[in-house]
């Protein structure tokens, strides 16, 4: 299997796995229920085990689908995290993005003010902010 056709089975897989469900998911991603099904089960033949346990009222994660739901979904939202930086340091021509690690969470109060403290210092800063809960 090759990795782009990977990609898209774990973008498959993450949307049954968060809705619980086929068929609802085919609707998210605005795709039939029965290539979805499919996709699921050449997932789950091509790594050698069971993702899901089907039920009457959706599907259930396994032992298994749950591990690589966490990392499936860590590995997508590196990804993602990847895309934003490149499209940010394209769209702005800035040098890099700035990370500000905070120790506590602050309200969103606190974000416009330290947004409005930072701003100044480089005009090519993009109102992008992406809060993140471990």
């Amino acid at each position: 299997m090759e990795t782009y056709e990977n990609l898209s089975r774990y973008k498959i897989f993450l949307s049954v796995a968060e809705c619980k469900s086929i068929s609802k998911a085919a609707a998210q991603l605005y795709i039939s229920q029965p290539a979805v099904s499919i996709t699921i089960k050449k997932l789950e033949d091509y790594l050698h085990t069971t993702l899901f346990i089907r039920k009457s009222k959706g599907v259930e994660l396994t032992e298994n689908g749950r591990k690589l739901y966490e990392n499936a979904k860590r590995a997508l939202n590196i990804l993602i995290d990847t895309e934003d930086r490149l499209r940010f340091h394209q769209n702005t021509g800035a040098g890099s993005l700035i990370e500000i690690e905070l120790s506590k969470p602050i309200s969103p109060c606190e974000i416009g003010f330290l947004y409005n403290r930072i701003q100044p210092m480089n005009e090519n800063i993009l109102k992008f902010i992406k809060i993140q809960s471990d």
